[in-house]
């Protein structure tokens, strides 16, 4: 029977980010929408521990403001991202 490791999957996307990086953007920043749902939570996240937090640049969505807009910043913040 299979088992899910979520642990070894967060690992192996990690690394396929920053081998991607290296190949096609060695020292480029990764430019993330943030709308402060789940998914570009957690490739914000996922970016910011491959390529580090000086490396990702979150782009808060929609642009305006909206209840989702606060939990995008709030994401930023915590990443120690930097948006616009």
């Amino acid at each position: 029977m299979y088992k899910f490791d979520a642990g070894k999957v967060k690992n192996d996307v990690v690394k396929w980010i920053r081998d991607w990086f290296e190949v096609n953007g060695k020292g480029c920043k990764a430019v993330i929408g943030i709308s402060g749902g789940k998914d570009s939570s957690v490739v914000a996240a996922l970016c910011v521990e491959a390529l580090g937090k000086d490396r990702v640049f979150g782009v808060l969505m929609p642009n305006g403001k909206d209840k989702d807009t606060e939990v995008a910043i709030d994401v930023c913040e915590h990443l120690g991202i930097h948006r616009a």
